[in-house]
């Protein structure tokens, strides 16, 4: 079995939980399931999950922005400026960025690796 693929159907499984929860109007178990997608996108390095995942916590900030009275997790009700919700945006947010740059970092590992080969002395032109 490939390593990604428990992780690949626990995702989809957790977001579809996290939408039945949240119908339920269980919001911080919905926090948690969509947290938990969250992980499993970042261990497969799916861009495309993560961003439907940090989709799917600004849309439940304003499911729980518009309750009233205000619910324990809304932003009103935050001890600081921000939500659960609005943090887990801000942590999809910096997921998908530090994914880009480590794919970065390794392509320009990779470009060095390849041009030391090419050179007679194993060190690259300059």
């Amino acid at each position: 079995m490939k390593p990604g693929i428990a992780l690949n159907d626990a995702y989809g499984e957790l977001v579809a939980l996290a939408r039945s929860l949240s119908v339920g109007g269980h919001y911080e178990a919905t926090y948690h399931a969509l947290m938990s997608a969250l992980h499993c996108a970042e261990e497969t390095e799916d861009s495309a999950r993560l961003t439907e995942v940090g989709k799917l916590f600004a849309e439940h900030k304003q499911v729980v922005d518009a309750l009233q009275p205000p619910h324990k997790l809304s932003t009103k009700s935050s001890h600081g400026a921000r939500s659960v919700f609005e943090m887990a945006v801000c942590m999809t947010d910096a997921v998908i960025k530090r994914l880009e740059n480590q794919h970065r970092i390794d392509e320009m590992r990779q470009s060095q690796k390849e041009a030391a080969k090419a050179t007679p002395t194993g060190r690259a032109a300059r």
